[in-house]
């Protein structure tokens, strides 16, 4: 009996060491595999492959979510496919991740600073600098938020001392030129672009300011010469050629831009933006009957492309044929039927439907939508609207947190999601939603309006000034915001406050009696 249990015994402890074996083999297995698609997905991206690159990456995550050099290279996969919110978002999960991601900070602080919020680009720069003063791009940021704040000299200073750091820095020889530029010193704005072109002849940015000395010069000729320049350095990008096209159009060239934008489509066939490029470009120049034409003439040659039919219901709908809207989307769902070209098309029709006051109906569709794809953000957000519009709030919050943890950065889930805590009388909840929103997009005006209304109806005034003139910062003739700014400090009897208000909207509207008022 004793020899029973020995060999039992014995038997487990074998078991027990191949099953820790087999555990330990499965960590680095998992290891092994998210460094293969890290790897693979840096590789990608530096091949520009944007969309192969995504899907390595979140592979990656899939075995570690906090895995912050995929996350950064994920946010910079987003970053260049202009997805600015998400590329935000993960920027900001790098930087709680791991606060000494100079390069994360750096990169928070430019997307803020581009949508405005120049006290969250100056938060990263500070950062940045308490740790390594002599980093010449946290410089470069740092003259940037200086010119965004008027002070050019300040701005200069922080140029040439990012170029005594690191002398063939681009972003630091750009801005010294955009010093230049704004006191219309072109040729010396001209002469350091072509310095910093000697050492990196294709830097696009370069090029791209090129262009814009010229064209401010006056010079249409060298302008449009640069632009073809970029063309011919990155002719796969889009983009580019747009720019080139709308430089064309803007200038009475309407032959040369259509061209560009048709060579566009011919190096890019299945590309949509090139072809609605040419029909907005149509549409300007020769009527919306003709741009109606174009798009139906695309259409017929390229059907799979339903993106054109969506294009033609926006049409139809700017001209009020909504029967004809209806008509496109259920084309569109019944070609498509469950692919993400037919969910789209019954998104946008719930939306319609709505617009017609026709919610049974667009909660049908939506309820479509989801029973294929249960996490559809579209479909979500429709049905949490129609539940809030029903007071059916716990529906509606439900949806939205789903929403939520699929896009924390989606200001129009945390706008309805602030609307439901008002329905429920958690006013607080609201407002934090809602300043979640400025956060995660500062160049939405949507957001600090309803932060600004909720804070006045919670008796707190100040706060709501406050909101309302970091939108004006970098948006100072927004006249509806000067306007309900005006009206918080009538309430306040706040008369000098009120004053600076009325002198901004007589500036902004002088033709107008509301600031003589």
């Amino acid at each position: 009996m004793v020899m029973q249990v020995g060999r039992t015994s014995k038997r487990f402890l074998v078991m027990g060491s191949l099953a820790t074996v087999v555990l330990l083999a499965g960590c680095g297995g998992a290891d092994d595999r998210k460094a293969r698609y890290h790897d693979r997905g840096v590789a990608l991206f530096e091949e520009q492959d944007y969309a192969r690159a995504r899907l390595e990456l979140r592979n990656a995550l899939q075995i570690d979510p906090k895995h912050v050099d995929s996350l950064y290279y994920l946010a910079q996969v987003e970053e260049k496919e202009q997805n600015w919110r998400k590329a935000f978002g993960f920027y900001s999960q790098v930087v709680e991740l791991d606060p000494q991601h100079a390069d994360a900070r750096l990169r928070l602080g430019q997307l803020y600073l581009l949508s405005g919020g120049v006290a969250q680009a100056q938060e990263q720069v500070d950062q940045v600098l308490a740790a390594a003063p002599e980093n010449a791009d946290a410089l470069v940021l740092q003259g940037l938020i200086h010119s965004r704040e008027g002070r050019p000299e300040e701005a200069l200073s922080s140029a040439r001392r990012a170029l005594e750091i690191e002398p063939g820095n681009i972003s630091a020889i750009a801005l010294q030129a955009s010093y230049h530029e704004s006191r219309e010193e072109y040729a010396q704005a001209v002469d350091l672009i072509r310095r910093g072109l000697e050492q990196s002849p294709e830097d696009i940015r370069l090029l791209l300011l090129l262009g814009r000395v010229y064209e401010k010069s006056g010079d249409r000729s060298a302008a449009t010469d640069t632009l073809v320049r970029i063309v011919e350095a990155r002719p796969d990008e889009f983009s580019h050629r747009l720019r080139l096209a709308q430089y064309q159009a803007a200038t009475g060239d309407i032959d040369s831009a259509s061209a560009t934008l048709r060579a566009a489509i011919e190096n890019s066939p299945e590309a949509i933006e090139p072809r609605l490029a040419l029909v907005e470009l149509v549409g300007k120049a020769e009527g919306i009957d003709a741009a109606e034409a174009l798009l139906k003439e695309q259409i017929q040659a390229q059907p799979e492309l339903h993106k054109l039919q969506f294009a033609l219901a926006d049409l139809y709908r700017s001209t009020g044929r909504s029967d004809e809207v209806e008509s496109i989307y259920l084309e569109v769902i019944e070609a498509a039927e469950d692919s993400e070209a037919g969910l789209e098309a019954r998104n946008k029709l719930a939306i319609h439907k709505l617009q017609q006051n026709q919610p049974d109906d667009a909660l049908a569709l939506a309820e479509a939508v989801l029973e294929v794809d249960a996490r559809n953000t579209e479909a979500l957000l429709t049905r949490a609207g129609i539940a809030l519009a029903r007071g059916e709030t716990d529906a509606a919050i439900g949806d939205l947190r789903t929403v939520l943890r699929n896009e924390p950065g989606s200001t129009r889930a945390l706008r309805l999601l602030a609307r439901a805590h008002i329905r429920n009388d958690e006013r607080q909840l609201a407002v934090e939603n809602l300043q979640k929103a400025v956060a995660a997009d500062p160049s939405e005006r949507a957001s600090y309006l309803e932060l600004a209304q909720l804070l006045v109806a919670m008796d707190r005034s100040d706060q709501a000034q406050d909101v309302l003139k970091r939108w004006l910062n970098n948006n100072e003739d927004d006249r509806d915001v000067l306007i309900q700014l005006g009206r918080i400090q009538l309430g306040q009897q706040a008369w000098s406050d009120v004053r600076d208000t009325a002198e901004a909207l007589r500036e902004h509207y002088p033709g107008e009696a509301l600031g003589y008022y």
